[in-house]
């Protein structure tokens, strides 16, 4: 599906989210910290496209190579969006 979404919303800390629960990414627990920048909405959507069926049940069986500069990327976009992507224990 080349139009997914996915909202964040959960993932994001702030005063009128009580409930934080973290995305996983490469292994490892995140969440979203608002820089004071940031205007909250009631929505953090991301658009992107969703593995098939198939591609999401070959996920849980293959090798997964860290690859830290991805998540720098990642790290990056989320901060034009005023937002931190902080490294949590796990849930």
């Amino acid at each position: 599906d080349y139009n997914s979404w996915r909202d964040y919303n959960l993932s994001l800390m702030n005063q009128n989210n009580p409930i934080l629960l973290p995305f996983q990414h490469q292994g490892k627990y995140w969440i979203l910290l608002p820089t004071p920048e940031r205007d909250h909405t009631p929505e953090f959507r991301l658009w992107g496209v969703m593995l098939s069926r198939v591609g999401r049940e070959l996920f849980h069986i293959v090798d997964q190579d860290p690859m830290p500069e991805y998540t720098e990327d990642l790290k990056k976009f989320f901060a034009k969006q005023n937002l931190n992507m902080i490294e949590v224990n796990s849930p």
